[in-house]
């Protein structure tokens, strides 16, 4: 199955249609070239691939789009609204073009509500620490069932979230997988700056590596952003200002 997928290399339009047992999103999504998943894969294997995708690397913008887009071909209410959530969060103030093409796309399939909620937060985007109307398919926030609040911890990710990433970067330094486990944790820090654990483990990856280009390209990209463990960044720095120096 693997060989038949690769060999298409690019899927073509009359492909879309076909129905190909035991494909796994993966392997299709690997030489798909549009931003509309395809009809190749069964819909709920698709829909458990892009939450996995979302909680794997929250700032995958890609899986995020083609997630929106797949629940708007859909017309699933419940995941669009899931799924653009996850997107203006992750995004935060940024990405503005981005955000108000998918808000275009979306906005047929979310309540009033939903609808004021993103278009009246364009600009300076939405963040965990707001009320917002709850989503039972929302991977990055996690919602208290009955009520509107988004769970928040300082700004944290959603637990479910934070385990995953974490375990997975885990896995992949276990079996040498340095640079990916690093790109994941990098990804995951950018989207929430405020877990400790997640910056924890990306200096050790640092740390571990002496990566100090790294280190220092990351630091920039964070640069005016609070973190949740400032003092540890500073060790950080300084061990690998040592490390060079010898």
């Amino acid at each position: 199955m693997k060989k038949l997928i690769s060999s298409l290399k690019r899927f073509e339009p009359e492909h879309s249609d076909l129905k190909l047992p035991g494909v796994e999103p993966d392997f299709v999504l690997d030489h798909w070239h549009r931003l509309k998943a395809p009809r190749l894969v069964d819909q709920g294997r698709l829909i458990s691939y892009f939450t996995h995708q979302i909680a794997r690397r929250p700032s995958d913008l890609l899986s995020h789009t083609r997630r929106v887009l797949f629940h708007v071909s859909l017309k699933d209410q419940e995941g669009v609204y899931g799924a653009l959530l996850d997107l203006y969060l992750v995004l935060g103030d940024k990405g503005l073009g981005l955000r108000e093409r998918m808000l275009v796309k979306a906005a047929g399939y979310l309540s009033d509500e939903q609808k004021t909620l993103f278009s009246s937060h364009q600009q300076s985007g939405i963040f965990r620490s707001q009320s917002l109307p709850p989503s039972s398919t929302s991977v990055l926030g996690n919602f208290f069932t009955g009520t509107s609040q988004l769970v928040s911890k300082g700004g944290q990710v959603a637990p479910e979230l934070e385990r995953s990433v974490l375990a997975h970067a885990r896995e992949l330094l276990v079996y040498g997988q340095v640079e990916q486990a690093q790109q994941m944790l990098e990804d995951a820090v950018l989207a929430d700056p405020m877990d400790p654990e997640l910056n924890g483990e990306l200096l050790e990856v640092y740390r571990y590596k002496r990566g100090k280009e790294d280190f220092l390209h990351m630091r920039a990209l964070l640069e005016g952003t609070e973190t949740a463990v400032p003092e540890q960044w500073q060790e950080v720095a300084d061990y690998l200002d040592e490390a060079e120096s010898k």
